[in-house]
């Protein structure tokens, strides 16, 4: 028998990744670590989808950031944790792969797999105080998000979850607007 989601799926699109074998086994993987206290991927998913109904968009916009928050971490069961987590081995990119069967939408797909890559930009400048090139990964990535809204309020409810600070999403926000 399978666990039950902390959530509700809410059309028919959700309830098909939800069959997914794959997205099951991944979306109830989890332990309690730093970032995510909550434990499994499904009760962090929670939060996300929580922080989403408090944005105020508009339906399109709504359903694509809940695509996202049920895909974006359940594949981190799938890294190899004795390799480098970059790449086909960083679990941004696996979650893409599993989105590409059931999505369309390139921006969805970008936030899908490029979701942590604001934060990994900003531990550079924070934890090995290379403010400079934390600034230029962050400028790349703000070159390649075609719908940048759609990544920060993505970023802003994945962010806003478990025991994260607030520093990173502010620290890109900011570089954000100073480019637009």
């Amino acid at each position: 028998m399978m666990m039950q989601l902390p959530f509700k799926l809410e059309n028919v699109f959700e309830r098909k990744i939800a069959r997914d074998t794959e997205w099951v086994e991944g979306i109830f993987w989890g332990e309690p670590r730093e970032g995510h206290p909550e434990g499994i991927v499904a009760a962090h998913v929670k939060e996300v989808l929580d922080n989403i109904d408090k944005l105020g968009v508009d339906k399109k916009i709504r359903e694509d950031l809940r695509i996202i928050a049920l895909i974006h971490d359940a594949f981190k069961y799938k890294v190899d944790e004795s390799k480098k987590r970059i790449g086909e081995n960083h679990h941004g990119t696996i979650a893409r792969r599993f989105a590409e069967k059931y999505v369309t939408n390139p921006e969805i797909l970008n936030v899908v797999s490029l979701h942590d890559e604001a934060y990994h930009a900003w531990i550079k400048g924070k934890r090995h105080d290379d403010w400079r090139q934390a600034e230029i990964d962050a400028q790349k990535l703000i070159k390649c998000i075609k719908n940048i809204k759609l990544y920060l309020l993505f970023y802003d409810c994945d962010n806003n979850t478990g025991d994260k600070t607030r520093e990173s999403y502010v620290w890109f926000k900011e570089l954000v607007a100073n480019n637009h």
